[in-house]
């Protein structure tokens, strides 16, 4: 198989994978609680709300200020670290896409993806899911709490940009032609780690923290199943940035761990854990009516991508 159908077959499946990213139930509305019943919460914790929202607001300055700053493209004086490492050049040469339409499908994609992780994280799991569930504590405090992953995350990677100086992997290829797509961006030693891999993963993690730990939606599977498919998601999302030669596999790789962790580890550290008070039976039947929100992209005929959702349900 040559590099071009193998990146073809690859783009393909990545359409396949984005049109079943994170088909779960957002939440099943469950009947008018009976008076022996309190829905389910989440504790209140108010000497952690301020200390929470202040770092979160913090994290954000300081990581949008590092990224729109602006930078100057190094020279090979400048100590830039180039080539790749372990299994990296391997990576490149089976996933990088052979024309430069291929590698703009798999940007543009790949920036659908990320924004499309975040906004799912942040939307519907941090703040639509909760509401829904009338749990108003457990909205502000993951919506705060989120806030403050995505910051976290983006600062860092902005500091170790700027500090790895890694070049591009299509730097190598400049000097021959200096005119090439991306040759002239003034990010193109900035390529140690992917922040879209980071910041894809960061929500990935916050989602199966509140999934997993905090029993978002109160159901094993359902829970489990939402992880996964964010995790799948910023998966994806890393390999597009490999196809689109953006970023070696190690880029991605470290990328994707360390935003995992910090997604993962946030809200366990902010957001208390989910009770439900009962005075009585608990074991009423739930409602058979449940709704879900499905993500959609696709390469459009005009080069770019197109990209919506589908709300549905069943009862």
């Amino acid at each position: 198989m040559t590099r071009s159908s193998t990146a073809t077959a690859f783009v393909s499946g990545i359409i396949l994978c984005a049109l079943g990213v994170t088909t779960v139930p957002a939440a099943a509305q469950d009947q008018p609680e009976p008076p022996h019943r309190a829905p389910l919460r989440t504790r209140i914790d108010g000497v952690a709300a301020p200390i929470t929202g202040g770092l979160a607001a913090a994290a954000l300055g300081a990581g949008v200020g590092i990224y729109v700053a602006p930078t100057s493209q190094s020279s090979p004086e400048a100590g830039v670290w180039r080539g790749g490492i372990v299994a990296d050049e391997p990576f490149r040469d089976l996933l990088r896409a052979s024309s430069p339409r291929g590698i703009s499908i798999a940007g543009h994609v790949s920036d659908a993806l990320m924004l499309g992780t975040i906004a799912y994280t942040a939307l519907v799991d941090s703040l639509l899911v909760p509401l829904v569930q009338g749990d108003l504590d457990l909205a502000w405090q993951a919506s705060l709490a989120h806030s403050l992953a995505f910051g976290l995350t983006l600062t860092a990677g902005g500091i170790v940009k700027r500090l790895a100086n890694r070049a591009r992997p299509y730097e190598r290829e400049c000097a021959a032609n200096p005119d090439a797509p991306g040759c002239q961006s003034h990010d193109i030693y900035e390529s140690f780690y992917s922040l879209h891999t980071g910041l894809a993963a960061t929500s990935a993690g916050f989602s199966c923290a509140l999934h997993l730990e905090r029993n978002l939606y109160g159901d094993v599977g359902h829970d489990i199943a939402s992880c996964g498919g964010s995790i799948a998601a910023a998966t994806v999302t890393g390999l597009l940035r490999v196809v689109a030669d953006r970023h070696y596999l190690s880029d991605v790789v470290i990328g994707g761990l360390l935003g995992f962790a910090v997604g993962y580890l946030v809200p366990m550290l902010v957001i208390p854990s989910r009770t439900s008070r009962l005075e009585g039976f608990s074991d009423e039947p739930r409602s058979d009516f449940a709704w879900s929100i499905l993500p959609m992209a696709a390469p459009s005929d005009s080069g770019g991508f197109a990209a919506g959702a589908s709300v549905f349900g069943t009862f």
